[in-house]
């Protein structure tokens, strides 16, 4: 898409609207129960809208490792949230399973530039994206545990994806360093075909996915989950794109994925609501 002829924002852009575009369908069959919405859904699907499109910009405007690190501090605010919303108790387990998800994460994204505390604006909207992050999980849990019917999956994708073009192109134009306003072109040939293999094998399923165990899993033990993203982008790569992955890349994979070992081992007598 971005040899077509839009750069990385532009490309991103092209795929969700043409995610969104496939979505309108459901909108438009399914609006009654889109009205009837219960409040807690419809706020965590704002919530995430923005989330992702500041997270998307703070990528392209920062130093990369840097951004990742400040956004995957959101099993941080997870626990948080979840124990003033949802009275989810703060463990010692959880506290060590974070931890050593946190240390993987470092080791693996590196600290050549010094301890990740935000100093640009790039920065910051990575930090607060990882802040929106835990709160728009606790408040899909929130409203899975209030009403279980009341909304599904699929109808929360629906309004997110049509939500998301627009909130990725207000993104774009917060002022600070590296800000550029993406200007909206028709893309060319072969990339309308990968904008909507874009929107249909990976925009689709994975916000369908992470919207389902946002519901049902406790917000807190999902970002730690999340943290496999580190891990396993890493490792995939390596692979596919000849980057190294030597001993720090190894250790901080065997921790993360200790992290998330130790948080499903102290959560298996419970059970996960369907």
């Amino acid at each position: 898409m971005t040899a077509a002829g839009g750069g990385d924002t532009e490309a991103t852009l092209w795929g969700y609207l043409a995610a969104g575009a496939l979505m309108l369908p459901v909108l438009m069959l399914r609006w009654r129960s889109m009205i009837s919405m219960p409040r807690t859904a419809l706020a965590g699907v704002t919530v995430l809208a923005v989330c992702i499109a500041l997270y998307s910009e703070s990528l392209t405007r920062g130093q990369v490792a840097r951004v990742l690190l400040l956004f995957y501090l959101t099993p941080i605010w997870s626990m948080i949230f979840a124990h003033f919303l949802l009275g989810v108790p703060i463990t010692l387990m959880r506290g060590i399973a974070i931890a050593l998800g946190l240390a993987g994460a470092t080791a693996m994204l590196g600290l050549d530039s010094g301890v990740p505390l935000p100093r640009v604006g790039a920065e910051w909207m990575g930090l607060f994206a990882g802040v929106l992050w835990g709160l728009s999980a606790t408040l899909f849990n929130l409203s899975h545990r209030r009403a279980p019917d009341g909304t599904t999956e699929t109808q929360q994708m629906a309004l997110l994806l049509v939500l998301l073009p627009a909130t990725i192109f207000l993104a774009t134009h917060i002022p600070g360093e590296a800000a550029a306003a993406v200007a909206f072109s028709t893309p060319d040939g072969s990339a309308v075909y990968w904008a909507v293999a874009f929107a249909v094998f990976w925009v689709v399923p994975v916000i369908w996915l992470t919207l389902y165990g946002a519901g049902r899993i406790d917000p807190a033990r999902l970002g730690i989950f999340l943290l496999l993203d580190v891990a396993i982008g890493s490792a995939t790569a390596s692979v596919l794109a000849g980057e190294p992955f030597g001993t720090p890349e190894a250790v901080g994979a065997v921790l993360i994925v200790s992290a998330a070992l130790l948080e499903a081992w102290s959560y298996r007598g419970e059970e996960t609501p369907a």
